[in-house]
């Protein structure tokens, strides 16, 4: 009984690494335009500019002005899919979309990080507006 149990045992593993050598890695990435189709639909650039897609591993995000937001789908390279992201009405479906195409989520540290440089370039962002503003009034005042 036990040489039967860890016979099957070790097929399922071997079983496991063989399809997992034979899936790829699976890569994307993402066209869109940072003005255009985004504007109009909030939960995908939330999705594309925030913390969403950047969450997952091997997903390249690239912005090309008058372009519709599209995930290309690799697999080893290999270009298996295009998918307009505008199709899915929420975070919850790009996220099962993202998850449902075999990409994985990047360790809680790697997030951390990207949530805190995030955070950063929106300070700094703001930082830079207050500047602006400020700059503006001095020569307002100065007429």
């Amino acid at each position: 009984m036990t040489f039967r149990r860890n016979l099957v045992t070790i097929l399922f593993l071997f079983s496991l690494s063989f399809l997992s050598a034979v899936a790829g890695v699976i890569s994307g990435k993402i066209e869109t335009c940072a003005e255009c189709s985004l504007a109009r639909l909030p939960h995908l650039k939330a999705f594309i500019v925030g913390l969403g897609a950047e969450m997952y591993q091997n997903v390249e995000i690239e912005f090309i002005y008058g372009t519709a937001a599209v995930l290309t789908v690799f697999d080893d390279g290999v270009e298996v899919e295009t998918i307009m992201l505008a199709d899915y009405e929420t975070r919850a479906e790009l996220d099962a979309l993202f998850k449902e195409k075999g990409f994985k989520l990047k360790t809680a540290s790697e997030i951390s990080e990207i949530s805190n440089r995030k955070a950063e370039e929106e300070h700094q962002k703001i930082l830079q507006q207050m500047r602006e503003r400020r700059e503006k009034a001095n020569k307002s005042d100065e007429l």
